[in-house]
């Protein structure tokens, strides 16, 4: 069958009223070969059609795009709020249960309990070290204020003028060692804090006039001086913020001044027994699990005022500092509240891993390593939030244990030498200092045991950690 012929029986069937488009496309689509595969009408005849189009069947309606988008936009929002919704109350629920467990296992975790009780004004002894500290001076001509140990004898003149200069202020300090309270009123909810470098600048001085009176042939007046050092770290004692000032500045430079003395001179037995006391009075509290709880109470108190919608744009910029714009005021209280759920699952992990630390920390010596969350990706919020919140924290145990570990060796060998002075000569053990010289021997946190204890000649040699002291005498 010839085209011609296809064509002109395609137009004698009886169509029902196509459009003529269609009529022509169909008529276009027809093959001068049946090799294509081919197509009967009701009569017989093939016509050929690479794709038929059924003539009797309607075509399919589609609705636009743009009227369709709303609905779904509606759908999706409708979902997200109440996914948002119930999570919310998961995390709210959540919360309650963990702060009222944190609460029977340590007590209120309201931030006003932080604050230190008020203590009688002649008894304080923060109000004697505020005072000195106004007068304390750097050495002079240095930018950044620094001593670097051990000194080499005789002192250097720049240090014999830096304790000169300080003479005035460490004179007003004679008067902290007949107090027995402190408090350094501060209100560390609006950001106040002791004078830290102040205190630094006092503590080095008395380590440099220690030196002095230690060059001198003064052993008890060189033991005054540590002892001086000695209470305005104790004066810190009961502070529950930024221990690490105590921790790095001014503790380890009156060890450093104890075992100084110890190498090189005797003091009488009153003098090291005072001394005894005043290092047994920084013991405690334990300042890791003061400033600890200090933190959990100040961070909570942080996150319970996020939930509220209480944030300021400084905290944002604080918790996504990178490349993001500074948030507009206006929106940070609706972005808090819209992201409460968030805030409260970050809460509920800052409070749970704040009792995991605690735990370790208070837990039996040696410790396994302290938990630390990993830092989170760009667009985890919840990671993010509690990263922020928690950054640091778990180098307060590693601080706390080189500050007890070196306080148990000082604690010792002033023992070992008191020890000394009434019986002539040092103990073969470690356990001949209890109860008379110590009322328990203390414990290196790296090993869970006393100091390893030598007796060497005439001397002997404390080991804990990696302190190392050698004492000839």
């Amino acid at each position: 069958m010839t085209r011609r012929e296809i064509e002109d029986r395609v137009r004698g069937l009886a169509w029902p009223s196509p459009p003529a488009a269609l009529r022509e496309r169909v008529l276009a689509a027809a093959a001068p070969s049946e090799s294509r595969g081919a197509l009967r009408t009701a009569e017989g005849a093939a016509i050929l059609h690479p794709h038929p189009v059924p003539m009797d069947e309607p075509r399919a309606f589609r609705r636009p795009v743009w009227r369709t988008a709303p609905v779904l936009f509606v759908i999706a929002a409708l979902i997200t709020i109440g996914a948002c919704t119930g999570l919310d109350l998961w995390a709210k629920r959540e919360l309650d249960v963990e702060i009222a467990r944190l609460q029977a296992k340590y007590g209120s975790l309201d931030v006003a309990t932080v604050i230190v009780p008020a203590v009688p004004d002649h008894d304080n002894r923060a109000r004697v070290a505020r005072a000195a500290a106004e007068f304390a001076k750097p050495i002079a001509g240095q930018q950044f204020h620094h001593i670097k140990r051990p000194v080499p004898s005789p002192v250097p003149a720049d240090l014999r003028a830096f304790a000169d200069a300080n003479r005035d202020a460490l004179r007003l300090l004679g008067d902290i060692r007949t107090r027995q309270q402190s408090n350094w009123e501060v209100d560390y909810r609006n950001r106040s804090y002791p004078p830290w470098n102040s205190l630094t600048l006092l503590s080095d001085a008395l380590f440099v006039t220690s030196l002095l009176d230690l060059e001198a042939g003064r052993p008890d007046d060189a033991a005054r001086q540590i002892m001086l050092g000695l209470a305005v770290s104790a004066s810190l004692r009961q502070e529950p913020w930024d221990q690490r000032v105590r921790f790095h500045n001014i503790m380890p430079v009156q060890l450093a001044a104890i075992r100084q003395l110890l190498s090189a001179a005797t003091p009488s037995a009153p003098v090291l027994k005072e001394l005894a006391w005043w290092l047994a009075e920084n013991r405690v509290p334990d300042p890791v699990q003061l400033s600890l709880l200090a933190d959990i109470k100040g961070e909570n108190a942080v996150l319970a005022r996020m939930e509220r919608g209480d944030i300021d744009p400084g905290t944002v910029e604080y918790i996504y500092p990178m490349t993001w714009p500074r948030w507009p005021s206006m929106l940070v209280r609706p972005a808090a509240q819209i992201g409460r759920p968030f805030v409260r699952m970050a809460r509920l992990r800052y409070l749970r891993h704040m009792d995991r630390l605690l735990d370790v920390h208070m837990g039996p010596r040696p410790r396994p390593a302290a938990p630390e969350p990993p830092p989170p990706q760009r667009w985890a919020l919840v990671d993010r939030l509690v990263y922020k919140f928690t950054f640091g924290t778990s180098d307060s145990s590693d601080l706390g244990d080189d500050f007890a570990s070196g306080l148990a060796v000082a604690e010792v060998a002033v023992a070992l030498r008191r020890f000394k002075l009434e019986r002539i000569d040092y103990p073969d053990d470690l356990s001949a200092l209890v109860p008379n010289y110590l009322d328990r021997l203390p414990i290196d946190p790296y090993t869970g045991r006393p100091p390893v204890y030598t007796r060497q000649g005439s001397g002997f040699r404390l080991q804990a950690r990696a302190l190392e002291w050698d004492v000839k005498k």
